[in-house]
């Protein structure tokens, strides 16, 4: 068994195995790190093996757990050994000839015809690609989770892009800012030329960052010349494949299934996590043509002997296994790497894209041009890199992509990188990527990222035209609070959005997206035509004149569209009329319907709304309410949250000459015995619990509201809050109401001081043992304001109680409780007296934790140094 050893390290076999140098601690070592102690130790115990049977069943075993454990070369050189094959400088038989000291065992089970001579020729053939179909397959799939997930894999992939990227970049900057282009230039183009310098990088990169990852492991490696040239050779024939079978593939879509695969982009609905796939001939050819390049590559290797020859089926089987590992390892390094690699591979593609293509020559429409294609690295999982393109025939929603029929162009918009990275990410088939990509360009477009018009024009552009209804909701919702919040920063000569609101505002817009409080922020937008806002109301009362209420969801959304409507000063008096109109006709067709909360609440608000709605119009809607409420159950929470409207607007005004006030005035009365008989008790039950808060805070700023039914409602707010468990839904959001109520000097003092005793018994209740939730539409970074802002009226002794439990919880518990305790102790710092041991009490709350809290401490207590 010395000689198998020795010639695993490529020793001859002339010398010694008994000799000190050949046992030496660096080649005892290399034998441990090639073969494992336990094989060690195993084959040692084999050495003195007589059983010629026993040994070579044995040998056979070995082999089999060396595969398993991915010692491949270690079993191949096993295999090797049971059936005589030449893996190295000297052949078992050489060394039997020689007496090169394995034991001859009389030939036992190794004959060529013998079963075990056959399963250690399919073990070995399998190991170096040759031999059926079927066992190399095996150990293919076998080995695929080990190298897709190899740390040395991941690293040359990551690694080799990285190169690939900066190399493009750098050139392709050079190349265009050359003053006169070159013979090559003019040849292949400055994107092309810049692709091939790249790749030229990219293959030595890939091949070296896997040596020294694999060294980095503690795997030898062979650093020889002749080594490095073969891998060199090989990673540049088998990228190159791939990148030419890429291109060509690309050029085919492009020219001759480009038509036939755009047809076919919504029509393969794969819903992976919320997101609709590309055409099933794009996947088709992005695919095919990955596979083609790996087996082109091959081919290439075995051509320049490179790569021993193998039959058609293992060739095939090698390249299948190689897609799959590409596919698998791609996006593991894409998991290792994180998000900011991804977001900067992405930003160094959109500015090489800018650069090659600088005049884009897509078809453009009323909105600019469409998007770029990106050219890829070789090692990008996703094949060709087609931009997406919208059907032959699509609805007017999705033509302000561009592609579509007529309109006139607006130029060419280029978008920061970020920017168009966040993009780019909204429809990914990882719903919470997509969600959290959406969000992430929401913040940017609120907090300014220094964008003109017409980039916001073209941002909205992209943004609207994946609102699609295949999407998840949640991000559906974000994108529509992403397009309201770039509504308010186009302005009105801005061209493009007056393209935009003339395509959006058709007669055939699809309805589901109708979204109200879009089109609410839209009418507030001066870019609007008056014509605008008069389709829009049309298209509304087209819905609400249907008589098929199958699907609610339509007349749902027109309806709340009315409690928008009025507060808008730009919608013309006779639309609004027309809305209010067709809405109190809906109601009485269609009594039944206004048994949930989505159909009476909108009707009930344009009541409290003290707007434009003529008298006899608001005397038919409260009827219309009234018949809604005949035979509703009482104790339905929607129903008495209704009923409540009715009588905030009853005691509101209750002088008031209008003719739908006094009419129900009148009416009440009876309202309350048809509708509760006996059950008073229990509405004020309900009403006080469930009540709409907000509602009520919104009359209490209202001018037309007597000042003494304002302290009534006040103190009635108050009362209500009071018997309210601070650990009940819904608890911080009337702490939301309360405060923002409290800073109107519209309310008046007595309503305040109700208000104010409101915020302080919340201070009191969440301060020891309860975080504000955000669920109710209360953001939790508003908190610390909230709180600081009740504080002056809380007496000392309270304050240093306050600050007490604020001081653990900043000290103690996960990092995000940690930081937002800091914010309120922030906040607490200008009511607290300067003799306050403040230092003190932190270092012993943190005492034992005081390393990892301390910046926060030391933020804090710069913070009381400061107030002091």
């Amino acid at each position: 068994m010395h000689a198998l050893l020795a010639r695993s390290l490529g020793i001859s076999s002339v010398e010694e195995p008994s000799s000190h140098h050949f046992w030496s601690p660096s080649r005892r070592r290399a034998l441990g790190e090639r073969w494992g102690e336990a094989a060690l130790a195993e084959l040692e115990a084999l050495g003195a093996e007589s059983d010629p049977e026993f040994f070579d069943q044995s040998l056979m075993g070995l082999a089999r757990r060396l595969e398993r454990e991915g010692r491949v070369e270690a079993a191949a050189e096993v295999y090797g050994e049971i059936v005589g094959a030449n893996l190295g400088t000297h052949s078992r038989r050489e060394d039997e000839a020689s007496g090169g000291g394995v034991p001859v065992h009389g030939g036992g089970g190794r004959t060529q015809g013998s079963p075990l001579y056959a399963r250690a020729q399919e073990g070995l053939d399998a190991i170096l690609g040759r031999g059926a179909f079927g066992p190399r397959a095996e150990f293919l799939l076998r080995d695929l989770a080990r190298q897709s997930s190899d740390p040395a894999m991941l690293f040359a992939m990551g690694t080799a892009g990285a190169v690939f990227r900066m190399t493009r970049l750098m050139t392709l900057s050079r190349l265009v800012g050359a003053p006169h282009p070159g013979f090559l230039t003019q040849l292949l183009g400055a994107g092309r030329l810049a692709s091939l310098t790249g790749f030229a990088l990219e293959a030595p990169a890939f091949t070296l960052a896997a040596r020294l990852g694999n060294e980095a492991l503690g795997r030898s490696q062979d650093w020889s010349g002749r080594a490095l040239g073969r891998d060199f050779a090989s990673s540049y024939l088998v990228l190159g494949g791939m990148k030419l079978a890429g291109w060509a593939g690309g050029a085919a879509y492009r020219e001759w299934a480009g038509p036939a695969g755009a047809n076919l982009v919504f029509a393969l609905p794969l819903r992976a996590l919320g997101r609709t796939q590309g055409s099933p001939l794009q996947l088709l050819f992005q695919q095919g043509c990955m596979l083609s390049g790996i087996l082109l590559g091959h081919a290439l290797e075995e051509h320049f002997g490179l790569r021993p020859r193998g039959d058609g089926a293992t060739t095939l089987t090698d390249s299948l296994a190689m897609l799959l590992q590409f596919h698998v390892a791609g996006r593991l390094t894409r998991r290792a790497f994180g998000p900011r690699f991804a977001a900067w591979e992405a930003r160094m593609d959109l500015q090489a894209a800018a650069l090659a293509a600088p005049r884009p020559a897509w078809p453009r429409g009323p909105f600019g041009e469409g998007g770029f294609g990106v050219p890829s690295p070789a090692l990008e999982t996703a094949g060709l890199r087609a931009p997406r393109q919208p059907p032959a025939e699509v609805p007017n929603i999705f033509m302000m992509a561009g592609r579509g029929r007529g309109g006139r162009s607006s130029g060419s918009v280029v978008l920061p990188a970020e920017v168009l990275y966040w993009l780019s990410q909204v429809e990914h088939e990882n719903s919470a990527v997509g969600i959290a990509a959406t969000a992430r360009l929401q913040d940017m477009l609120r907090n300014g990222e220094g964008l003109s018009p017409r980039q916001y024009t073209e941002v909205f552009r992209q943004l609207y035209r994946k609102l699609d209804t295949n999407i998840e909701v949640e991000t559906y919702d974000l994108i529509v609070d992403g397009l309201n919040e770039l509504l308010t920063r186009i302005p009105a000569r801005e061209p493009g959005p007056r393209a935009l609101f003339r395509e959006m505002t058709r007669p055939e817009l699809a309805e589901e997206l109708i979204v109200p409080g879009f089109y609410a922020s839209w009418m507030k937008n001066p870019s609007l035509s008056r014509a605008g806002r008069g389709r829009i109301v049309d298209r509304v009362v087209e819905i609400l004149r249907r008589k098929d209420l199958e699907n609610d969801v339509p007349h749902d959304q027109a309806l709340t569209l009315l409690t928008e409507a009025w507060n808008l000063p730009q919608l013309e008096p006779a639309h609004f009329q027309t809305l209010v109109r067709e809405a109190v006709r809906f109601a009485g067709r269609n009594d039944g319907w206004f048994n949930g909360f989505e159909g009476s609440l909108p009707l009930a608000r344009l009541l409290l709304s003290d707007a434009r709605v003529p008298g006899e119009l608001q005397v038919d809607l409260l009827k219309t309410q009234r018949a809604g409420l005949r035979d509703t159950d009482l104790r339905s929470q929607t129903r008495v949250e209704i009923l409540e409207h009715l009588e905030a607007i009853a005691a509101a005004s209750p002088r008031s000459a209008e003719p739908a006030r006094e009419w129900l005035r009148r009416e009440l009365p009876g309202i309350r015995q048809a509708f509760l008989n006996e059950n008073l008790e229990e509405l004020r039950q309900y009403g006080r619990r469930f009540l709409n808060f907000a509602e009520i805070g919104y009359l209490l700023s209202r001018d037309y509201v007597d000042p003494d039914v304002k302290a009534l409602l006040g103190q009635e707010l108050f009362r209500a809050f009071r018997d309210y468990p601070s650990s009940s839904m819904g608890y911080d959001h009337l702490l939301a109401v309360a405060h923002e109520y409290a800073k109107n000097p519209a309310v008046p003092a007595e309503a305040r001081f109700h208000l104010w005793s409101m915020l302080l018994k919340g201070a009191r209740d969440l301060a020891p043992d309860r975080l504000p939730s955000e669920n109710a539409g209360y953001r939790l970074e508003q908190w610390p304001q909230v709180l600081a802002s009740t504080l002056a009226r809380m007496p000392r002794p309270e304050r240093e109680a306050l600050a007490t439990p604020w001081i653990q919880r900043m000290t103690q518990g996960p990092v995000e409780q940690r930081r937002f305790a800091a914010d309120i102790l922030e906040a607490l710092l200008p009511y607290l007296e300067p003799n306050f041991d403040l230092r003190a009490r932190l270092e012993a709350a943190a005492e034992g934790n005081l390393l990892e809290v301390r910046a926060t401490v030391n933020r804090v207590l710069s913070r009381w140094n400061q107030v002091n």
